[in-house]
C-alpha cells in the first residue's frame, strides 16, 4: 500500500513538473515581438511588387549557363569489376541577355558568346538548353505578390530564415482556386528590412509544361528556385537560377541498363549594364514622381 501511495505520490509530481514546464516554455513558442504581421507584410510587399510591375527596364547582363546530366552504368560486369562511375554529361554556354520592358511591351535578346569554353559570335541566338530554360524571371514576384493578385492567393508564414545574406522572411503561398492561367507559386523569402522578394523556390505543380510523370518511379518533381542578389533604384534583379531533377527509370539494349540519375540547369547573372530603370510610383492627386 505504502508502495503505491509512493508511485502515485511520484507520478504526479512529474505530472505537475511537465504542466510548470510547458506553461515556461510558451512565451518561447510565440512569434517575435518585432516580427511584422502578415498583413504588413502582404501589403509593403504588394508595393514593392506594384512598383516592379509598372517599372521601365532597359538593362543587359552576362548570362552564363551551366547544364549536367548524370548517367549510372549497370550490367553484369559490376559483379566482376566492381561499381561503374556515373557518366557526367556537361554543357556551357555565356551569353549577353539583355532586357527592354516598356509598360506591358518585353523584349528579350541573347548574343552567343562562348559554348563549351570556345568562342561563338552569334546575334539572335536562342537559348540551347536541353532540360530547362527561364524566362523573364525579373517579373517572378509580380505575378505572386502584386497587389491586385493577392486576392487569388492564401498566404501563410512560415519562419525567419535568411537568403542573399539578409535576413528574411519566408511565406508559403498556394492559390485559392486551382486555374490554368495562375502564375507559379511557392515559397518566398521577404527581406526583413525593405520588404523587397529577396528569393521565390517554385513548387513543381505550378510548372508551364510540366506534369507529373505516370511511370511508377520515372521522376522525382524538378526543384527550381530564383535568387534576386543585384540591386538598383530599389528593385531587386534575378543573380541565379537553378531547375534541378532527378530519374530513376531504365531500358535495357544489349544488357546494358542506363538510368538517368540527375540533370540540373543553373543560370548565373552578372556584370549587369544599366541603361534605363525608371520606377513609377503614383501617390494621392495621381501624381506621378
Amino acid at each position: 500500500m505504502k508502495m503505491q501511495v509512493f508511485r502515485l505520490a511520484c507520478f504526479m509530481g512529474i505530472a505537475i513538473f511537465s504542466l510548470h514546464a510547458v506553461g515556461e516554455a510558451r512565451p518561447w513558442l510565440d512569434p517575435p515581438p518585432d516580427q511584422p504581421d502578415l498583413d504588413v507584410i502582404l501589403k509593403r510587399t504588394g508595393a514593392y511588387c506594384d512598383r516592379l510591375g509598372r517599372s521601365a527596364l532597359y538593362f543587359v547582363c552576362r548570362e552564363k549557363i551551366e547544364e549536367e546530366s548524370q548517367y549510372r552504368i549497370r550490367d553484369s560486369m559490376i559483379r566482376t569489376h566492381g561499381y561503374l562511375p556515373p557518366a557526367v554529361q556537361k554543357h556551357t554556354w555565356v551569353y549577353d541577355y539583355q532586357l527592354i520592358k516598356r509598360e506591358n511591351r518585353f523584349e528579350e535578346k541573347r548574343l552567343l558568346l562562348k559554348e563549351n569554353g570556345r568562342f561563338r559570335h552569334k546575334d539572335h541566338a536562342r537559348l540551347e538548353t536541353h532540360f530547362f530554360y527561364s524566362q523573364r524571371s525579373i517579373l517572378g514576384p509580380v505575378g505572386l505578390l502584386r497587389t491586385e493578385n493577392q486576392a487569388g492567393y492564401d498566404y501563410r508564414i512560415i519562419k525567419i530564415g535568411r537568403a542573399a545574406g539578409r535576413k528574411a522572411i519566408i511565406l508559403e503561398v498556394h492559390p485559392r482556386d486551382a486555374a490554368p492561367d495562375n502564375p507559379n507559386y511557392g515559397k518566398i523569402w521577404v527581406d526583413q528590412e525593405n520588404f523587397s522578394v529577396i528569393k521565390i523556390q517554385v513548387d513543381a505543380d505550378s510548372l508551364a509544361g510540366y506534369s507529373r510523370p505516370r511511370r511508377m518511379g520515372a521522376a522525382e518533381a524538378p526543384t527550381v528556385t530564383h535568387i534576386y542578389g543585384i540591386e538598383k533604384n530599389g528593385l531587386r534583379f534575378p543573380s541565379e537560377t537553378t531547375f534541378s531533377q532527378k530519374y530513376d527509370y531504365g531500358y535495357r539494349y544489349r544488357s546494358v541498363k542506363k538510368i538517368l540519375t540527375g540533370c540540373c540547369t543553373k543560370f548565373t547573372y552578372s556584370d549587369y549594364r544599366f541603361f534605363t530603370v525608371e520606377v513609377d510610383v503614383k501617390i494621392k492627386g495621381d501624381q506621378t514622381r
